[in-house]
């Protein structure tokens, strides 16, 4: 959760993976091998009720989200227009090839229980791997992003391959920040701190403070 005094945060996925959100709900994904456009719709339904129930203009809507949630951020960027920006974490955005560098490898096993690459070489698989991927709909980039990503995790790469992309091929900017000495999570207490500091500049670049936020120093916080 974010102290945010300007605007409205809905987070998705701080958790790793989808099974953060009980078996249930990740056999429901897993079976269905829709990763993206599905639990979209769920975040979307989410977003539609705090709005309406709590009076939110849907002006100060921003979305973050880690690893799995950084994936569901960075495709919500580039396909819906309901957030003014986004700030995606350690997120996978190629999901073919990822499946390729994990296929036959010793985390294939854990790779497909927890996002189902399945055999990229199988045409089939290919194909849904390709479309399901934030990198292929990045032409549809209308909202700001930030990522994150550590130097030592398997991010950089996707990272790097969505900053220039977006910056070349999208409609919105998208900044870059690689930890270093950093795997999937930050750790170090000084580049944390730049991380929650990047994120809120972020989000007051994009979401500008109100008069009317300036009266209330309390903070609002959405779950």
């Amino acid at each position: 959760m974010w102290p945010a005094v300007e605007w409205i945060l809905y987070p998705r996925s701080q958790h790793e993976r989808p099974r953060g959100y009980g078996r249930d709900f990740e056999a429901a994904i897993r079976n269905r091998k829709d990763y993206v456009e599905g639990p979209l719709e769920d975040v979307l339904g989410g977003v539609d009720y705090v709005t309406k129930q709590f009076g939110i203009p849907k002006s100060r809507l921003a979305l973050a989200g880690f690893s799995y949630g950084g994936i569901l951020t960075a495709y919500a960027a580039s396909n819906v227009h309901a957030f003014r920006a986004a700030m995606s974490m350690e997120g996978v955005v190629d999901f073919y090839s990822r499946a390729l560098l994990e296929y036959g490898g010793p985390n294939q096993r854990a790779a497909d229980a927890n996002m189902g690459y399945g055999n990229p070489y199988d045409i089939g698989e290919r194909a849904r791997l390709l479309s399901q991927s934030p990198l292929s709909s990045i032409d549809g980039l209308q909202t700001p992003v930030l990522l994150e990503c550590g130097e030592s995790s398997l991010g950089p790469t996707d990272c790097l391959k969505f900053f220039r992309t977006g910056n070349s091929r999208g409609s919105a900017p998208v900044e870059l920040a690689i930890y270093p000495r950093t795997g999937h999570r930050i750790l170090e207490p000084a580049l944390r701190l730049d991380s929650a500091k990047r994120q809120v500049e972020w989000l007051r670049k994009w979401i500008p403070t109100s008069p009317l936020d300036t009266e209330d120093e309390d903070c609002q916080w959405l779950q």
